[in-house]
């Protein structure tokens, strides 16, 4: 019974921002050339690139949720961009997205290189989650590339 009681205290003192977890489904990958394009067609910027540094900044994104205020930190992840299929116009970029993964954040690490599939929010910034296709390289990256084609000249 103490036991019980513990965790009961516990979920009733937790804050409710902690406390929302990641609800996504992400989409299934890919498995054509027409369906990685029209998948890629989606999001503002597809590239592969290496992730130079990430920022963590505590507190700086808010969400009302039916009268209920939630703030969460972000990570901002400045990447090399090595290859690029839409978007990402410039060597570097920076991308945003939540610092907790049970807020759906995608987990940047300095040195990663990664395939982004990233959007524009309304204050024009690049933006991506793991509920998006975007990976750490590997072979599942390696196969969307691939489906991906060509990728476009650089600038």
């Amino acid at each position: 019974m103490p036991l019980l009681a513990w965790l009961l205290s516990a979920a009733l003192c937790t804050p409710l921002h902690l406390a929302l977890p990641c609800t996504c489904v992400p989409a299934t990958p890919p498995s054509s050339r027409a369906a990685a394009l029209e998948f890629a067609a989606s999001f503002d910027a597809v590239f592969e690139g290496r992730v130079l540094s990430v920022t963590t900044v505590p507190d700086s994104q808010a969400m009302s949720d039916h009268g209920a205020f939630h703030r969460w930190s972000e990570d901002r992840a400045l990447i090399a961009v090595t290859r690029r299929w839409k978007g990402a116009p410039t060597d570097t970029v920076r991308v945003h997205s939540a610092a907790q993964t049970t807020m759906c954040g995608f987990g940047f690490e300095a040195g990663a290189r990664v395939l982004m599939f990233a959007t524009l929010d309304s204050l024009h910034t690049l933006t991506t989650s793991k509920c998006t296709p975007s990976l750490v390289w590997g072979a599942e990256a390696e196969r969307l590339a691939r489906l991906l084609g060509r990728p476009q000249s650089r600038r």
